[in-house]
């Protein structure tokens, strides 16, 4: 999963949660206790997407990190030899 994948599921699911917090506020024929309950089962799954996704963004992280640190070593390498030729 790319950084822009991830940064657009982010942003789609947090939109989503908003709208859908919104709808069901408003719509919702349950009483306190109920709409509590609800509530408090749509935060756990929240919580358990958003590990989810901070573990995506982690692992983006972690490989472009991996990437860009290859690169440069292989470019510091490069530039090195250069040097000693010249």
């Amino acid at each position: 999963m790319d950084k822009n994948q991830v940064s657009g599921l982010s942003t789609g699911f947090i939109m989503g949660i908003i709208v859908g917090a919104i709808i069901g506020f408003l719509f919702a024929p349950l009483p306190g206790k109920e709409t509590r309950e609800v509530v408090r089962e749509g935060a756990k799954k929240v919580r358990a997407r958003t590990s989810e996704m901070a573990d995506d963004v982690r692992e983006v992280v972690t490989e472009t990190y991996e990437d860009v640190k290859d690169v440069t070593s292989d470019a510091v390498e490069k530039s090195k030899a250069h040097a000693k030729e010249n």
